[in-house]
């Protein structure tokens, strides 16, 4: 529909020296362009600078990944639930239409991206989440990846920060060590 919701983490000490951490919700409901601007300008930056437009799709094997994880798991349910509820357990064999149709999903909203200040996560199927961390607010960053991401030279990259944990799901291998690389030097190095 074009409407987007924007929160912010705030994170810090309060006056007796304690940490501190709180969710303040900046545009409750807006359309999608306000809810860009306005991040744009808490974060100082100008809006072309944040644009999801440009950020770096997953690999076009993460979706066969994902396609292939969903096949094998409705099959291994299919088969039990025929085993145990008989002809009926067939049914549960309507539910890869769904789980293909939202990996597909998942697969066209997800993106990525990190310049010297910034680094833009955005994932999700029916409910899109656009994550905007600044360089110098990542408390930890982990990359990894599962033995059938390993198979399709697939990573993740998780960035710990207050209250969330971005992930760039299923990044190519390279390109997630790259990051890996950038997020590990100081934002004017990088």
């Amino acid at each position: 529909f074009g409407l987007a919701a924007l929160t912010v983490v705030v994170a810090g000490y309060n006056q007796q020296g304690q940490e501190n951490e709180r969710t303040n919700v900046l545009l409750p409901i807006g359309r999608r362009e306000t809810a860009w601007k306005v991040a744009a300008g808490v974060l100082g930056s100008r809006p072309s600078q944040l644009n999801a437009d440009t950020l770096t799709p997953r690999p076009h094997r993460a979706l066969v990944k994902n396609v292939v994880l969903v096949a094998l798991s409705v099959g291994v349910a299919g088969a039990v639930a025929t085993m145990v509820v008989g002809i009926t357990g067939v049914l549960v064999f309507l539910l890869l239409p769904l789980g293909w149709m939202a990996q597909y999903l998942g697969y066209k909203v997800a993106g990525h991206g990190i310049d010297a200040d910034y680094v833009i996560v955005r994932s999700g199927a029916l409910v899109t989440t656009t994550s905007i961390v600044p360089r110098t607010n990542l408390q930890h960053f982990q990359l990894s990846w599962s033995a059938l991401q390993e198979s399709f030279e697939l990573a993740t990259v998780r960035l710990h920060i207050p209250r969330s944990v971005p992930r760039a799901r299923d990044m190519d291998r390279r390109e997630a060590a790259r990051w890996f690389s950038l997020l590990g030097k100081p934002a004017e190095e990088a």
